[in-house]
């Protein structure tokens, strides 16, 4: 990965990262040099200064009428990766222990009408088929190896033969699909960005360790998950656990790259 990569990957904008390694390359320019350079509009360019600032990166010398733009030292860009490191850390504990809790939280009472447990022999499809249900946009996907799903499908060619009517399905209703991958999945030929099947995919270099396939659609959320020997899935109605579970998912989406078919 490249330093254009990691900055990205940091969450700096295309601008941003245009500034910093334009200062980075040679600092003390002007604001007016910085963008006449990297041919970008005068509100655009101070925009991302700002955050540049704001995160450290750069700093300004000098009076008002004759400022000049420096880089920071580089310690600070690995600060702000061991910032950045340890934010997906607390995410992915944040999944784990939330996995965890279902059953628990599953037991309550005040939920009873809100949840559906699916378990037995048609588990898996009827699970999958729920997700197209309702006001869905988007459908949130924290995935594993598919092949951990063929077991639940039956077999690899019955699971096949589903998943290509599924999407079917999906794209029909104009729902779109952002999966997201470890570091410990080699991404599938159905794992791929592919814009006529409305799928975004990305791949976040570190672990998750959630020991679940992970949705969130609408206002519901779903983990699927191998129990006993078979397939165990819950799905929850609650929109204020669905607006947590996309805010994380949101967090590592934001810190992954995007995977095309090579």
């Amino acid at each position: 990965m490249n330093l254009n990569q990691s900055l990205t990957q940091l969450g700096l904008t295309k601008n941003e990262t245009d500034i910093y390694l334009h200062l980075l390359k040679k600092g003390g320019y002007s604001g007016a040099e910085v963008y006449k350079q990297l041919n970008l509009d005068k509100s655009s360019f101070y925009r991302a200064l700002n955050r540049l600032q704001v995160l450290k990166l750069v700093r300004i010398e000098g009076e008002k009428r004759n400022q000049k733009f420096f880089p920071e030292p580089i310690s600070n860009l690995i600060e702000l990766q061991k910032q950045k490191l340890s934010e997906i850390e607390d995410v992915g504990k944040n999944l784990i222990n939330l996995t965890k809790e279902l059953e628990v939280y599953a037991s309550r009472s005040f939920l009873k009408n809100n949840i559906q447990i699916f378990e037995g022999e048609n588990a898996f499809y009827d699970f999958m088929d729920e997700k197209l249900k309702g006001k869905v946009e988007t459908i949130h996907d924290l995935s594993m190896n598919i092949s951990d799903l063929y077991p639940f499908a039956g077999s690899k060619k019955k699971y096949e033969v589903y998943i290509a009517d599924h999407i079917k399905r999906r794209v029909a209703k104009g729902i779109k699909i952002e999966l997201l991958l470890d570091n410990t999945i080699k991404p599938t030929v159905l794992q791929y960005t592919d814009e006529a099947k409305l799928k975004e995919v990305r791949q976040y270099m570190g672990k998750l360790n959630t020991g679940c396939f992970l949705n969130v659609f609408g206002d519901r959320v779903g983990f699927m998950t191998e129990r006993a020997g078979g397939f165990w899935g819950i799905i929850i109605k609650d929109k204020l656990i669905a607006d947590l579970m996309s805010a994380l998912f949101g967090a590592i989406w934001q810190n992954s790259k995007i995977i095309f078919k090579k």
